[in-house]
């Protein structure tokens, strides 16, 4: 199974819902689209020379910065794994962010190729995404027929 890992360091956001004017026009916030650009301007580096078309198992941790104004404790025990990550962003809004920027690069065809995945978020005092996309072919007809010959 071939395997693209990366890591991008920058403070992790989520993918924010559409806005709608009044007349109906779906867009994203200036904040969305700069979020997403920077990520994307990171993630170009390891693009590969060709368009991903295989299914997708698609990993990503996302490592947030512990908010300055919790007392020392919380951020210990924040940054030593016993506090969880349970606030904004959602774990498929990070999914999403990432999945969104992996299609408009051209690494995959369109996020539908993710069959499956894991999002971790936790805290960290070096804010992350550690992105890990393994790709995993479907097998071929004849590839089948020689494996049930046997």
């Amino acid at each position: 199974m071939k395997e693209i890992k990366f890591t991008i360091h920058q403070i992790p956001t989520g993918k924010k819902t559409v806005h709608h004017t009044k007349s109906g026009i779906a867009y994203h916030t200036k904040e969305q689209r700069f979020n997403a650009d920077s990520l994307m301007t990171e993630m170009m580096q390891y693009r590969p020379s060709a368009t991903i078309t295989d299914p997708i198992i698609l990993d990503v941790r996302v490592c947030f910065p512990v908010s300055a104004s919790k007392p020392a404790w919380w951020r210990e025990a924040a940054l030593e794994g016993f506090i969880q990550h349970t606030t904004k962003p959602d774990d498929d809004n990070c999914r999403k962010q990432i999945a969104d920027c992996l299609e408009k690069l051209q690494f995959i065809k369109n996020d539908s190729q993710i069959f499956y995945g894991i999002i971790q978020k936790e805290y960290s005092n070096k804010p992350r995404w550690e992105i890990k996309i393994m790709m995993r072919p479907n097998i071929t007809r004849k590839q089948w027929q020689e494996a049930h010959k046997k």
